[in-house]
């Protein structure tokens, strides 16, 4: 058994109808839970069946990517490498990860705004 801690969200009120996309290590596995507690309370849930999870089979080796502006939180992985510009910007609301098992490159042209924020991670495992 292994736990993967990952925010969903942070901060959020609760509507009732939620939406949110949780990236995963590219693993296979069929006993899948969730687990979703409060941050200033003791109350959690766990989901009440196994669900299954199975690689991205898209997952590209060798990512590029340029001319956007990323204005929430995103995950960009790859099996090789990441390369990010020319005109690649974290605005001031965004959040970029970078997760490859290989090289990531910050060409000319890549810009973080003042708010934004960039974590770089290098990761087996990424697109087996």
């Amino acid at each position: 058994m292994s736990n993967l801690d990952a925010t969903a969200s942070r901060g959020a009120p609760h509507s009732g109808a939620p939406e949110t996309l949780i990236v995963v290590p590219s693993f296979s596995t069929a006993a899948s839970r969730v687990k979703v507690q409060c941050a200033n309370n003791i109350f959690f849930d766990v989901s009440n069946a196994d669900f299954t999870i199975n690689p991205d089979p898209s997952c590209t080796n060798d990512l590029v990517l340029a001319s956007q502006t990323i204005t929430d939180s995103q995950v960009f992985e790859a099996g090789n490498s990441i390369a990010a510009g020319p005109a690649f910007v974290v605005a001031g609301t965004g959040a970029a990860t970078f997760r490859t098992p290989g090289t990531i490159m910050m060409n000319s042209g890549f810009a973080v705004q003042a708010g934004g924020s960039f974590t770089a991670q290098i990761v087996p495992g990424i697109c087996p």
